[in-house]
């Protein structure tokens, strides 16, 4: 409650996880690396150098927690996946991670958003003292 408050309505914007698998990864990702290949997406052509699109979180399956991450460059390459040639994007992040990005380490990749509130009315649904949910709608803002 003290965050919504904090947010005053539509004025101050935020950063929102989509919690969608909005990558695939197409390789494995070495501890060490700082070149992330994934499927296809048009991230070159669409979200290339946006302000909005640019940051990503990773879930990592051992410990759930998000790691964030940024972008700073995109390229269009083709690479043998089982004998057969696939065109995939390769991100350039800004560091390493640490530790080995694949399909078994990690959960999910989401886009982080900038967003703002986009109503001044919010209803808390309380589900017990504790504990409330609610449903808010967003709209995408440059930060």
């Amino acid at each position: 409650k003290k965050f919504v408050n904090y947010l005053g309505g539509r004025h101050k914007p935020f950063y929102l996880v989509t919690h969608r698998r909005d990558i695939q990864l197409m390789e494995v990702m070495s501890s060490n690396s700082v070149i992330m290949r994934i499927s296809k997406i048009g991230y070159g052509t669409f979200y290339n150098g946006s302000k909005t699109r640019n940051t990503m979180a990773i879930k990592r399956k051992s410990d759930g927690v998000w790691y964030p991450i940024k972008v700073t460059s995109s390229v269009v390459e083709v690479i043998q996946i089982g004998g057969q040639d696939v065109e995939v994007e390769s991100l350039t992040l800004t560091q390493s991670l640490g530790w080995e990005v694949s399909d078994a380490t990690i959960d999910r990749i989401s886009f982080i958003l900038p967003v703002r509130l986009d109503t001044d009315n919010i209803n808390f649904r309380w589900q017990n003292l504790n504990e409330a949910t609610l449903r808010v709608p967003v709209a995408e803002v440059e930060i």
